[in-house]
């Protein structure tokens, strides 16, 4: 499978890249990405996600577009010595100027000033201007003509294409500093290297193993009641929902433990919302704390093993806590959440505590309904969303909206259309 190489910047440096790269054609597929101003770099990363590996001409759109970037597969060819010397060709061979009185943007000034001493060039003269990340080209233009107008330097080298053309329309002795052939192949080198080890970790196999603490001892003191099918299914039916997602399978071990088996590219696909948004659900539909280990490997058995070491560093973490385990002693939390996570079982609300007393509501039981509230985006509840994340029946959950709303902790905003016969269903907003 051939890696897609992005490259972007102006068209002359595309065109020189693009050489380079079909070198590499049997491992490339080659995607420009054309621009007239430097400052529209990012706009090409914003609206394209199937690229692998992101190639830039030169610092300054790097730097603009990198923070829409991985930055681990986004690259750009340095300004060395080598780079240097060819304007140094143009400027004393072509066009017989002084290669003393010049000033430069973007290189470094260590590879200017050891350029100038192994060529026996006197360094006294020179005006660098290097710069990490990005200048604007009016900032960089303003430099140059300032030195040209004050006869300070007689010639100007700049990195940026913008910069360049501008000075030209200036009529200023103007030349542009370009990464070499060399370089170009070389940082290519680096990228496909890298692509190869990010293929090679996206598919290594992950390993989720959910833990609900607390559940078998629920199922074991209920064990006549269909109140224990009607969860289970609804637990199955959430963790169907987010293997899918992942394009992965599962397992469970027993009531209270459930594994998953996908890949490492599949899995980190999905944000941590997404897979804060599953362990949310899981804690609050099974009405206990959960804990997650996530572990990759290059077999099932590494990853299953690194998968429960995240599980025991997560239990020791605390509750509805996240934490993958890459095998070589490192572990990173995906997912933490304080000791109200979802809800809290404490309130300094005294009149509030009074209210859920006369209603019957356990404060517990409040400060979930307030959290599935945030989760639906502030959206109000009726009694079906409210069994569904609860795991309780419609019945009781309309209980406890209507008592909430007696005792103005509740009120009702509106009905829901019903998909089926039957009366419309109220809405509330809970916490007013």
């Amino acid at each position: 499978m051939k890696t897609k190489l992005g490259i972007v910047g102006p068209h002359d440096s595309i065109q020189n890249i693009s050489e380079v790269a079909s070198e590499f054609s049997d491992q490339l597929t080659i995607i420009p990405f054309i621009y007239e101003k430097v400052e529209d770099a990012a706009n090409f990363i914003k609206q394209t996600n199937e690229i692998d590996i992101w190639f830039f001409s030169g610092q300054a759109p790097f730097t603009i577009a990198r923070e829409h970037l991985k930055e681990q597969n986004s690259f750009f060819p340095p300004l060395n010595g080598s780079s240097l010397t060819k304007v140094l060709l143009d400027i004393s061979y072509k066009n017989k100027s002084n290669l003393e009185k010049v000033s430069f943007d973007t290189i470094l000034t260590k590879e200017v000033i050891e350029t100038y001493l192994e060529l026996d060039l006197c360094t006294d003269n020179l005006h660098l201007y290097p710069y990490s990340g990005y200048k604007s080209t009016d900032n960089l233009v303003d430099y140059h003509c300032q030195l040209y107008a004050k006869e300070i330097v007689d010639s100007c080298v700049t990195g940026v294409r913008s910069v360049y053309d501008k000075l030209i329309k200036k009529n200023i002795p103007a030349y542009r500093i370009t990464a070499t052939k060399m370089e170009i192949r070389n940082s290519l080198l680096v990228a496909i290297q890298r692509s190869k080890v990010l293929h090679f970790k996206k598919s290594q196999i992950a390993v989720f193993i959910l833990k609900i603490h607390g559940l078998d001892r629920f199922i074991s003191n209920n064990k006549l009641s269909f109140d224990n099918y009607r969860l289970n299914l609804k637990l199955q039916e959430i963790i169907i929902t987010f293997t899918e997602k992942i394009d992965g399978s599962f397992v469970s071990q027993g009531n209270d433990k459930f594994i998953i088996f996908s890949t490492r590219g599949s899995l980190e696909n999905q944000n941590h919302d997404s897979i804060n948004t599953f362990i949310e659900k899981m804690s609050i539909t099974s009405n206990l704390s959960v804990n997650v280990g996530i572990g990759y490997g290059n077999t099932i058995y590494g990853a299953e093993k690194n998968a429960y070491l995240g599980l025991d560093n997560a239990k020791s973490i605390g509750e509805n806590t996240a934490i993958i385990s890459n095998g070589v002693g490192e572990f990173k939390r995906v997912l933490y959440r304080n000791d109200d996570f979802s809800y809290s079982y404490k309130s300094e609300d005294k009149e509030t505590l009074e209210k859920l007393k006369s209603a019957g509501v356990s404060l517990k039981t409040y400060n979930k309904i307030i959290s599935i509230q945030e989760n639906i985006e502030n959206s109000p509840v009726s009694a079906n969303v409210l069994s569904t994340w609860l795991g309780m029946t419609t019945r009781n959950a309309r209980r406890i909206l209507h008592a909430l709303t007696k005792c103005n902790l509740a009120k009702v905003t509106g009905v829901e259309h019903p998909t089926a016969r039957g009366r419309p269903s109220k809405v509330y907003r809970v916490g007013v």
